[in-house]
């Protein structure tokens, strides 16, 4: 587990960290340009999306994020590491990572960690949730409550958060690889993710395509994809595509402008960013 979690995140901090040497020599280039406006922009797709701070918490390892406004708090979930609550005024509680637990409404899911220290029991409620302070609305109501040894009642605190995702994916795409084999010509299927409003969509060389995907961690989960019915006799990719890309989760991983998605650990499917 320790080694898996080191690999991960190693893997992430070189990807951003080659990422942000690139964009310093843009800015190198030219002097006039401020920081906060720089923007990533490696294809011509529909969607643009800032470097942020949610984009470094997924390359340091990351998997959910939530903050709230009470004593500016804020709670660091690593699936594979740990637990970490922080406040503003200089308080920290952590954990090591522990199992969720999905209550009967499938849409909660608690975690109780106990330390030696004391406890902490969060509970992740998906129901649209504005933060107070940005007022954004994220996907994720988040309940925090520690109980450390000194203390005779349990510290509450409400938020919102969401799962930590590579925002990269959120982009056109267009098939590269298919059953390990190289895919040409005209014409090729192509996806677009959507990670605003949870959705994939595209076209497979002749019909469109939508359907809702779930991004969390490095992990996509994509629900049955509805099809438009024309009859295209050329489309060389169309029926292998679709098959490929049929309902489930995936382990996805962006690097040198290519997006591999992968499924009981063998590679199925390879796309690259639309230039």
């Amino acid at each position: 587990m320790i080694i898996m979690y080191k690999i991960k995140q190693q893997k992430r901090k070189l990807s951003y960290a080659l990422k942000t040497l690139f964009i310093l020599v843009i800015i190198s280039c030219n002097p006039t340009q401020k920081t906060q406006q720089v923007m990533v922009d490696e294809n011509k797709g529909t969607n643009k999306i800032e470097q942020s701070s949610l984009q470094s918490k997924y390359m340091e390892g990351t998997d959910f994020y939530a903050t709230g406004k009470d004593n500016g708090w804020e709670l660091n979930l690593d699936f594979e590491k740990d637990f970490t609550f922080k406040r503003s005024d200089g308080f920290k509680f952590s954990t090591p990572a522990v199992e969720g637990i999905k209550a009967q409404d499938y849409n909660i899911i608690r975690y109780r960690a106990v330390v030696e220290s004391g406890e902490m029991i969060i509970q992740l409620d998906k129901q649209e949730c504005v933060n107070n302070t940005t007022g954004k609305k994220l996907p994720y109501k988040v309940n925090v409550e520690i109980k450390r040894g000194i203390d005779k009642d349990y510290n509450r605190v409400e938020g919102c958060g969401r799962f930590v995702f590579d925002e990269r994916i959120h982009d056109i795409w267009v098939l590269q690889q298919l059953n390990n084999k190289l895919a040409t010509g005209p014409d090729l299927p192509y996806i677009e993710f959507n990670t605003t409003d949870g959705m994939a969509m595209g076209q497979t060389g002749c019909n469109n395509f939508s359907g809702k995907a779930d991004f969390k961690g490095n992990k996509l989960t994509l629900e049955p994809l509805a099809t438009t019915r024309k009859f295209c006799p050329n489309a060389t990719y169309e029926t292998d595509f679709l098959k490929a890309m049929s309902p489930g989760e995936w382990i996805y991983e962006i690097e040198n402008g290519k997006l591999v998605l992968t499924r009981n650990g063998k590679e199925s499917i390879m796309f690259k960013k639309v230039d």
